[in-house]
Formats: structure tokens, sequence, C-alpha cells
């Protein structure tokens, strides 16, 4: 949302949540329903909030996450969320604490835009001007125009069921 809170509907009417309401956020940038049934969202600038069914719980830089400008949510296989941010890197959130991860750890862009985890347990996260980038437990592996990326913005990416990636770029192409 741009300054409304968020809404929901329940296939008859609509609700809307606003920091008049009790909500922590006026704009929503990306939203998760994770395993465990929670929907988390990421804001633009109140960090990431994480609602249990009953109430809203908001984390933010002072309990440890790294920006409080998402961009990106996924959960991997483990329950981790991993949170994207505009210009900061990655925080990884395994329910209790986080793990902020940046240039400083290997990471070649700090600007994350979207992520997925592929078949075989990597990370993938598109960025915003370095290209595809590739976390397998271990480190980082870039992937730019020199190995063939058409453009460098890769804003979404999915896998398809014969583990070929398809990214979204900003430049309108697909790869």
């Amino acid at each position: 949302t741009h300054g409304g809170g968020v809404s929901y509907f329940n296939e008859k009417d609509f609700f809307t949540a606003s920091v008049q309401d009790g909500f922590p956020a006026t704009h929503i940038s990306v939203m998760l329903k994770a395993k465990d049934g929670k929907i988390v969202f990421g804001t633009t600038n109140n960090g990431l909030i994480i609602y249990d069914g009953k109430r809203f719980v908001n984390f933010t830089e002072k309990q440890g996450l790294v920006s409080n400008s998402i961009r990106s949510l996924m959960e991997d296989a483990e329950g981790n969320l991993w949170i994207g941010t505009a210009d900061s890197g990655l925080s990884r959130f395994d329910g209790d604490s986080f793990d902020n991860i940046g240039a400083t750890e290997g990471l070649m862009s700090t600007a994350i835009k979207c992520s997925v985890q592929d078949y075989d347990g990597g990370i993938w996260f598109g960025t915003r001007g370095a290209g595809l980038v590739k976390y397998n437990g271990d480190k980082f592996r870039n992937i730019t125009r020199s190995e063939g990326l058409s453009e460098r913005r890769v804003i979404s990416i999915a896998q398809d069921r014969d583990k070929n990636l398809w990214l979204g770029t900003f430049g309108g192409y697909v790869t």
C-alpha cells in the first residue's frame, strides 16, 4: 500500500488496518505467508511486521534488523526469513534473532529486489544493479552480463520444475 496501512478481504468485505487502528506502518512494500501461517509484512520505512492471527509484532533496526527499508521477503526450507533491503543488504531471521549480511560477508550488492530458494537449497537474489547473486550456504557468487545475463537489474525470480531459473529484469527482459 502507499500510505493506507494494510487491507484484507474475506471474500465478502474489505477491512483496513491503519496506524490509527494500531497497525505499525503506513507503507507496505512486500508480503509473505509463512509456512506456519503467519503473515509477514515488509515496509518501506518501518521494518518487519509479523501477524500471528491475533497481534502485529514490529521488528526494526532496534531489534537487530539491518534496515527498516525492506524490498523482498523469502522463507527458506528451514523456516528462516530472508529479508532484502533497499540499500543495506540482507537480514536472515530465525524467529529469535537477526543475522545481517552485507558487503563485508561477500554480498556484491546491498540493494536486494527479490529472492528464491532453488530445489537444491541454493538461495538466489536479484539485485538493483549487480545482477544475480547465488548463496550456497557458505559464499556468494555474482552472475552478471559477462556470464550472459541480459540486464543487471533483476526484479523477480522463479524456478520451474525443470530447475530453470526465470528472471524478470528492469529492462523488460525475461531470461
